[in-house]
């Protein structure tokens, strides 16, 4: 507040943060509490520094930054609950929109594609070793002892909601060598989230860079520090594809793919974050949506932008988009049904 510097370097006094510089001191509500340098008090009473609502919650800092009367009760989430070790955070920042990230973490129709090689399209209940490219790690409350699915079309329902959209994806699927639908439901909750069986959030830096949080719960209450980091390095690949929490592969590198492994991976990229951030950047800072040519797959991304374009203009127009009420209760899930 009063020369531009940084308080990021200030002292913290239990009551407050001193500014290196000059010794003004300020309360966590932006209070001005001293002022060394000025005898006066008139800069106390006049001014007060900005500051914001915090919390800490789900391994994450939250930050209210909107005006103080519409402020909405906190929100809470299944990833809240758990203790450190049974949490799993990945964060890294993107030279991309935020809403691009968000895109792709709403588009079911491409996981059993890109994602083949650690995901897969079969899968085992119990013992996946005894099932040829079986995986047995995505069988939570399936009925199922073992089904597989080559349907990358789903059948596709979406409806609004009172946080955002719904919506159900339907895959043809054969469960126990019998034909069976496999479903898979994701959540959106504006403006920025996507729940499925974990919790992603596409935060905007500015308009051509962004930051993913990704977060699991550890259902099977087996994790301990040392499973907890491993399952997140499997998510988010080797830490070389990072520098300082930022993904460091561009266009000249061919955004982290290696052409020479394409003959025992399908994409060449490690990691199942890094291969959706690969395609995410390779679109470009912004993409060109007018360029698109979209399917019925694409039904839940289509449902976001009209209500993210819709909530755009009720802010223009002077009125306050619709806003979740925390205290509802939102699940997504993937499973066969039983029968």
């Amino acid at each position: 507040m009063h020369r531009g510097a940084s308080l990021a370097l200030a002292r913290c006094e239990g009551d407050g943060l001193r500014c290196l510089c000059h010794g003004w001191k300020y309360a966590t509500d932006g209070t001005v509490l001293d002022t060394p340098n000025y005898k006066g008090s008139s800069v106390k009473e006049r001014l007060r520094a900005p500051a914001y609502p915090v919390r800490e919650a789900g391994g994450l800092v939250w930050v209210y930054l909107g005006l103080p009367d519409k402020q909405p009760p906190f929100p809470h989430y299944r990833f809240m609950d758990g203790t450190p070790e049974h949490l799993g955070v990945f964060y890294a920042t993107f030279d991309c929109n935020w809403v691009q990230m968000l895109e792709g973490t709403l588009d079911p129709s491409h996981v059993h594609i890109l994602h083949q090689d650690s995901m897969g399209t079969s899968y085992a209940k119990k013992d996946g070793a005894k099932h040829a490219g079986a995986n047995a790690r995505y069988t939570g409350g399936i009925a199922a002892e073992t089904f597989s699915t080559s349907d990358n079309a789903p059948a596709t329902v979406v409806e609004d909601t009172t946080f955002g959209c719904d919506g159900a994806f339907i895959f043809d699927a054969v469960a126990d060598g019998k034909p069976a639908k496999f479903g898979r439901v994701y959540s959106w909750v504006m403006p920025s989230m996507k729940v499925s069986q974990s919790f992603f959030l596409s935060v905007p830096i500015d308009d051509e860079h962004s930051s993913l949080y990704a977060l699991w719960s550890d259902a099977t209450g087996t994790w301990d520090a040392a499973a907890r980091d491993r399952f997140v390095r499997g998510k988010a690949g080797p830490s070389s594809l990072y520098e300082d929490g930022h993904y460091r592969w561009s266009k000249e590198d061919r955004w982290g793919q290696r052409r020479d492994a394409m003959g025992t991976s399908f994409s060449g990229i490690d990691g199942v974050i890094p291969e959706d951030i690969a395609l995410t950047i390779s679109m470009g800072p912004i993409v060109d949506r007018s360029r698109e040519n979209l399917v019925p797959a694409d039904q839940l991304v289509i449902r976001m932008r009209r209500r993210l374009l819709r909530a755009a203009r009720d802010l223009r127009e002077g009125s306050s988009p619709r806003c979740w009420d925390p205290r509802r209760r939102t699940c997504s899930a993937a499973v066969v049904p039983a029968g």
